[in-house]
């Protein structure tokens, strides 16, 4: 299952758990609030954090979606601890933007040739599994 998590509250994601859904994946686009906001909106860091404590509570795994951009490539080093510090049980990492707000600002948001160049390898480009110390290649 694949959210961004600001909607899930404690009755959620009980409902989650009952449904039985192996993983749910959790849009998360900055190690902070300010990276993370500028792009998906005002508050939407600590809403999505709130869904992952909501979904980990309720015993249902979680796994970091990150869409690689200008604004977080420096990042990918924070946000990996921050998926640690989440007990997420993986975080992907994207080159593609699919948030149709987005798209009128794809330029801005696009990495650099070189980082894009150095992550590219398909949509979902790289994994770094539960240990956080492998990373594996799509």
């Amino acid at each position: 299952m694949v959210r961004n998590a600001t909607l899930i509250d404690a009755d959620l994601a009980r409902r989650i758990a009952a449904a039985r859904f192996r993983r749910v994946s959790v849009s998360m686009d900055g190690a902070d609030a300010a990276t993370h906001d500028a792009l998906r909106g005002e508050g939407n860091f600590s809403r999505a954090l709130a869904g992952v404590n909501h979904l980990r509570a309720a015993g249902v795994k979680v796994q970091f979606n990150v869409t690689v951009t200008r604004a977080n490539a420096n990042q990918l080093d924070a946000l990996a601890a921050l998926a640690r510090e989440q007990q997420a049980e993986a975080m992907h990492l994207a080159l593609e933007f699919t948030d149709p707000r987005a798209v009128f600002d794809l330029h801005r948001l696009k990495p650099d040739p070189n980082t894009a160049r150095i992550l590219r390898s398909g949509r979902y480009v790289t994994s770094i599994d539960r240990s956080f110390e492998r990373v594996v290649r799509a």
